[in-house]
């Protein structure tokens, strides 16, 4: 999965571990490739994130989580 998100100082993004992920699988890719996380562009009080990341996760803005 690839991901660009826009955030500016203060504001989060969460990664989940989808409810039916095979844990033994998701635990050997993270182990085996990780989660990349890179910074895209500055452009004043925003920054872009670039996220790749396994299927088996979800990874939102802050704002979309129900917590």
């Amino acid at each position: 999965m690839s991901l660009v998100i826009t955030r500016r100082a203060g504001e989060k993004i969460y990664i989940f571990l989808e409810p039916n992920a095979d844990l033994d699988s998701i635990v050997k890719t993270l182990v085996t490739t990780g989660i990349e996380i890179k910074v895209t562009s500055i452009k004043g009080s925003q920054v872009k994130v670039g996220i790749e990341a396994p299927s088996e996760l979800t990874v939102l803005r802050e704002e979309l989580c129900e917590f």
